[in-house]
């Protein structure tokens, strides 16, 4: 069973690894995998040594694919919109479960009213805590620029 492009992994720590790199969905899917891959194997080993019965790998595949089913069925997170996620979800034959696009709010800016001056605002942070800005920007009751403030936080 592939899931995706990713390389097999070697070992227990190399497969949950791998999934951090995905979407929120693809994360739990991977996890949903990874952990009934082991069942499975564990089951196929048991049946081998205490029952000398062969587990057919066709049979592991398709119970390891009814858990990530199953967990798909369980989650309410989202793909991202790439390739890499759409092909894991096309392997697995499931529906894509895209991000909602974001939700589009009007608004519009008013001149002051005469004889007032305007302050605008804004602020960002990458990350927190983290490096932050901010800034102003007065305008006049025509809409022209009376002045203009940066700085830093952090």
């Amino acid at each position: 069973m592939r899931f995706g492009h990713l390389a097999t992994p070697k070992n227990i720590e190399d497969a949950i690894a791998a999934r951090k790199k995905h979407s929120p969905l693809i994360k739990q899917l991977w996890q949903a995998c990874v952990i009934s891959s082991i069942v499975q194997i564990w089951k196929a080993r048991n049946k081998k040594l205490y029952e000398e019965q062969d587990m057919r790998i066709h049979s592991i595949v398709n119970t390891v694919k009814r858990a990530a089913c199953r967990a798909y069925n369980l989650s309410k997170k989202h793909m991202d919109n790439n390739i890499d996620d759409l092909r894991i979800m096309r392997n697995l034959n499931l529906p894509t479960r895209y991000k909602a696009p974001p939700k589009i709010i009007e608004c519009y800016w008013s001149l002051p009213p005469r004889g007032w001056v305007k302050a605008n605002t804004d602020g960002a942070a990458k990350g927190n805590p983290a490096i932050a800005g901010w800034g102003v920007v007065l305008r006049n009751t025509e809409g022209k620029i009376e002045g203009v403030a940066i700085g830093g936080l952090g």
